[in-house]
């Protein structure tokens, strides 16, 4: 593995394969403060570590980036931790997950931000959900499929705005408790904070919870041109537990 503290450096996989990886310690494949990585055309497959993490980034400016595009991931630990990551994700693949660790399966990036565009996560079983709910998503053009996931819920978001367009959703299981476990929840915590989704295709799909639920003391949510069919959960589809909410249906 790479331990690296000097400041502002870059690492970059380009065109790499880089398979049955199995890293018997705490420490992620790649440690590193203030650190520029990006990762194009490149493959992590068969990848395990003891840490659940493949990197582990910590930033203090705003200028660093954490860039991945045209890359695949399949059957690895849990892509991102760390703080203060800037990161853009295009064109990725991210399949063949059975994760037993009770941490995100993707990212567990706090006081990040994501945008993440053109992009597939299918044949998941998770022990939690995607992401940190702690971090700012912004999605557009992603595909949700035959994904199970034994947490409150596959996208989970704290104060934070998130953006969503055409995004699809099928073959969804939420199996946490029941009553408590969602595809979406939005927390809004004492922020007023806004959550907008337009062209959001979900079918096939059930939960043990409301599909998607709001709570928190503020929030303004749109969901716009959507389409919503065969969804089962223990219920309203919709749920709000929020002191103030303002939904409009487009």
């Amino acid at each position: 593995f790479i331990n690296n503290r000097i400041k502002d450096n870059s690492i970059r996989f380009i065109n790499s394969v880089i398979e049955n990886i199995d890293i018997r310690n705490s420490y992620p494949f790649i440690t590193a403060n203030n650190l520029n990585l990006e990762i194009k055309n490149s493959t992590f497959s068969n990848f395990y570590s003891d840490s659940g993490y493949i990197f582990e980034i910590i930033n203090s400016y705003n200028h660093l980036n954490v860039i991945i595009n045209d890359s695949t991931f399949k059957n690895t630990s849990s892509i991102l931790t760390g703080k203060y990551l800037n990161t853009k994700i295009s064109n990725v693949i991210f399949k063949d997950i059975a994760s037993t660790q009770s941490i995100p399966a993707f990212s567990n990036a706090v006081s990040s931000s994501f945008k993440i565009e053109n992009s597939m996560f299918y044949n998941l079983i998770l022990s939690k959900g995607l992401f940190n709910e702690e971090s700012s998503y912004d999605l557009n053009n992603i595909k949700f499929n035959n994904i199970t996931s034994n947490s409150k819920a596959l996208l989970y978001f704290v104060y934070s705005d998130v953006k969503m367009n055409i995004v699809e959703f099928n073959d969804i299981t939420c199996i946490g408790d029941r009553g408590d476990s969602s595809f979406i929840l939005y927390d809004s915590s004492e922020n007023d904070v806004n959550m907008e989704i337009n062209n959001l295709i979900g079918k096939n799909s059930q939960s043990n919870g409301p599909f998607i639920k709001i709570i928190g003391d503020s929030a303004s949510i749109i969901i716009n041109n959507s389409y919503i069919n065969n969804i089962k959960s223990y219920g309203s589809i919709i749920d709000i537990f929020s002191n103030k909410v303002t939904i409009k249906l487009l």
